[in-house]
């Protein structure tokens, strides 16, 4: 692997660890839940909720697009990284001749 896709990885997981400790509701709804005991923990909850509905179309669109990398790789043959240089966004990602 590539030393760029290595940070790439790294980062990502670090913003999925580091996001579970963020808050995702408005101030609102900080307020009306965590007047009570009781309510606290239904506002961690609601707060986890949230955080899975901002999780789950970005999981779907990455499923998608993972199937058709692999399916396009199955088709022509190629291994699944030249595939993806082959996209036109991922163009950068190509060994520089001469580096």
């Amino acid at each position: 692997m590539s030393r760029r896709v290595v940070i790439f990885l790294v980062v990502v997981i670090g913003f999925m660890v580091v996001s579970q400790y963020g808050y995702a509701q408005c101030s609102m709804c900080v307020t009306g839940l965590t007047q009570s005991q009781e309510g606290q923990a239904m506002a961690q909850s609601f707060n986890r909720g949230i955080l899975f509905l901002l999780a789950v179309p970005y999981g779907i669109v990455m499923f998608f697009f993972l199937a058709y990398l692999f399916a396009r790789s199955k088709q022509t043959g190629k291994p699944i990284i030249q595939v993806l240089r082959e996209l036109p966004g991922f163009r950068q990602f190509s060994k520089q001749s001469g580096t």
